[in-house]
């Protein structure tokens, strides 16, 4: 592994020199990750997703990230993102159409957790018949959960919103989780100009300190009502802290 210095996220994000490549989409959304400092990844394979999480093995091998591996299934990798999140780490995931689905479940209780993740969403075809053909309607099943949705539209847009999405989803008046949705086949599988930043630069490390909810604190909202679900059920005060909860989500949201 190439040694990187960490620089500051603004310097990265809007001063670093830049190098033209032409690559893939996919390969775009990896070389994002090569540069955020993450902790950890967590992949299950799908079409067209699976390029991106093969090609972030291959940087776990390179010793880029602390540590990768295949899931059991899509609800399972969601979930083990937020537990690694929570232990304070940073974590990256991405799936497609269906993939996003079946981990649904977990992933829309992210931004109620306040959980910084970020997570590659490479569109296409959810309904009958079965098809892996490009679509972007699983978008819709984000849009009302309180997850921060960037749409890219080319290979230069995945590179910068998905370094960029692991600066703003930690800032202590954010902190809450963001999908960086782009075309699958049409943007992953196809070649473009990306103006990257030097290799040799990475973002600091995640301070899972500066965070509105503190790591594995589960005494306060929301992990305390995550955890007593009959008291979420039963008493008004827990459907007080939810409503207020939600609208700090979408205050959230709005600050993003």
């Amino acid at each position: 592994m190439p040694e990187q210095k960490v620089v500051d996220a603004d310097y990265l994000l809007l001063e670093a020199p830049r190098e033209r490549k032409f690559i893939t989409g996919a390969q775009a959304m990896a070389e994002a990750v090569k540069r955020a400092n993450v902790d950890i990844a967590i992949a299950y394979p799908i079409t067209p997703q699976s390029e991106v999480m093969h090609l972030v093995g291959d940087l776990w091998a390179q010793g880029y990230l602390k540590d990768y591996y295949r899931a059991e299934e899509e609800y399972g990798a969601m979930s083990a993102i937020a537990g690694a999140v929570r232990g304070g780490a940073r974590a990256f995931s991405a799936t497609s159409g269906p993939g996003l689905l079946r981990g649904l479940e977990a992933i829309v209780s992210w931004p109620g957790h306040r959980i910084p993740a970020v997570l590659g969403v490479l569109t296409r075809v959810v309904n009958a018949p079965l098809s892996i053909q490009p679509d972007n309607v699983e978008i819709a099943y984000l849009l009302h959960s309180g997850i921060v949705v960037l749409h890219a539209e080319n290979q230069q847009d995945v590179f910068d919103f998905t370094l960029a999405s692991f600066v703003i989803s930690e800032k202590v008046d954010v902190y809450i989780p963001i999908a960086v949705c782009t075309e699958g086949f049409f943007v992953t599988h196809a070649k473009g100009y990306v103006n990257m930043t030097p290799e040799d630069m990475k973002l600091p490390p995640r301070d899972p300190y500066k965070a509105p909810v503190p790591p594995t604190d589960c005494e306060i909202p929301p992990a305390r009502i995550q955890r007593d679900a009959p008291v979420q059920k039963s008493n008004f005060m827990s459907y007080l802290i939810h409503a207020v909860w939600q609208q700090e989500v979408w205050a959230s949201n709005i600050r993003a």
